[in-house]
């Protein structure tokens, strides 16, 4: 190797050496915030809890689970609807104090948005 390319290898370890030592990480992948996001407990439990208060209520056919789905998508917009709230589909404030749900802005999701909606109830 020549003097430039011991140059170069000098500066990506200088790069790397330094990154590590800051503890800097990369943002993560967008498909790496939707796994985080399906594995979020929070979120699981605020599904689970409204899926029980929908089943509860008639609106939700299938077995709570905590997991997302067209099925509880459209329970939910069934029961903003029947409420006369906004139908969203999503379980938002104003769907969650509807169902009786705890107070809160609820569960966080990748770089702090709620989750709320399809993919982020």
């Amino acid at each position: 190797m020549n003097w430039k390319m011991w140059i170069g290898v000098g500066i990506v370890a200088a790069i790397l050496v330094a990154g590590t030592l800051s503890g800097a990480q990369a943002a993560p992948a967008k498909g790496d915030r939707a796994a985080a996001r399906k594995t979020n407990p929070a979120r699981a439990e605020m599904i689970l809890q409204a899926s029980t208060a929908l089943k509860k209520l008639g609106f939700y056919k299938g077995e709570p689970s905590g997991k997302w789905g067209s099925e509880i998508r459209g329970a939910t917009e069934a029961f903003q609807k029947s409420r006369g709230l906004k139908v969203t589909g999503r379980l938002n404030q104003d769907t969650r104090t509807a169902l009786g749900m705890a107070e809160g802005p609820g569960p966080k999701a990748a770089k702090g948005r709620p989750v709320d909606g399809a993919d982020n109830p």
